[in-house]
């Protein structure tokens, strides 16, 4: 079953489908979106029927994407979100619920103001507000692993060089997650546990050992800064199996004001602190 917001009121629908057309098709109308229903802050969550003690709220996704608004006094705004839920639904329980957050800044002030309150884990990229608020921050694997792509596809095609040690490795910790995806949150602590920490202090060793041996400005400099100065945050998901390896799902949830095809810049936001949501069930 999927729910989405339309005309003042959530509807049903058995074809999930409908929701995102309805949400590709009112990307078109930025306007008119923001017009339909006002959220302060991650106590919207609570207000769409989800107990705040609930295991969903243990994990927030978060991510933002810059906006062109017209009629704006700064040339760009930001469309921030916010997501909780799983990837795919495997109960009657679980909610997976996107919250869009619009402001003209991307200042730390905007997830502080939006997580007042929430003490939980917050799963995002490498951007530094977010360790401002008063959430437990956990980092992206994903944004990690990009670096040391980039590092390899300049090394040109057949060479092998250190950013492939690095690629390894982190490849063995997503064939870990692949293989502990429907294992109980017991199993699935006890597994990295005993298979990801390993890898990921070999990880942390490596970096340490040859991050001075590397100059700082290039590719591969850049992507060991990256991950020393993120690895606090990217081995959180050891401690808490309903982390997820990475914040993907923030990433996937933002791309429909990403993708241009959808739609290039809006004229106005009749209000700055109107949003709108959209709630998978």
């Amino acid at each position: 079953m999927a729910q989405y917001w339309k005309d003042g009121h959530f509807v049903e629908s058995e074809d999930k489908g409908i929701a995102n057309d309805y949400f590709a098709e009112a990307s078109k109308s930025f306007d008119y979106r923001f017009n339909k229903i006002k959220l302060f802050n991650f106590r919207r969550f609570e207000q769409l029927s989800l107990d705040m003690s609930d295991s969903n709220l243990t994990v927030i996704h978060g991510d933002e994407t810059p906006l062109k608004v017209i009629q704006e006094e700064k040339t760009t705004s930001y469309m921030w979100v916010y997501y909780c839920g799983e990837d795919k639904v495997n109960n009657n329980k679980t909610k997976n619920i996107v919250l869009f957050d619009y402001q003209n800044s991307r200042a730390a002030k905007c997830p502080i103001t939006f997580l007042n309150g929430y003490n939980n884990f917050v799963q995002v990229d490498g951007y530094i507000a977010y360790e401002k608020t008063d959430a437990i921050p956990a980092g992206c694997m994903a944004h990690a692993r990009r670096k040391f792509i980039d590092v390899k596809a300049a090394q040109g095609k057949n060479k092998i060089g250190k950013a492939d040690v690095l690629l390894n490795l982190i490849g063995k910790l997503y064939g870990i997650e692949a293989n502990i995806k429907t294992k109980s949150y017991d199993e699935k602590h006890r597994i990295r546990q005993e298979k990801s920490k390993p890898i990921i202090d070999k990880i942390n060793h490596w970096v340490d050992d040859n991050r001075e041996k590397v100059p700082p400005k290039s590719k591969l400099g850049e992507a060991m800064t990256y991950w020393h100065n993120q690895a606090h945050k990217l081995e959180t998901y050891l401690k808490d199996e309903r982390i997820n390896i990475d914040d993907n799902r923030a990433e996937r949830a933002v791309k429909p004001f990403v993708i241009g095809k959808n739609w290039m810049f809006s004229n106005t936001v009749r209000c700055q602190c109107q949003h709108d949501t959209l709630q998978f069930c």
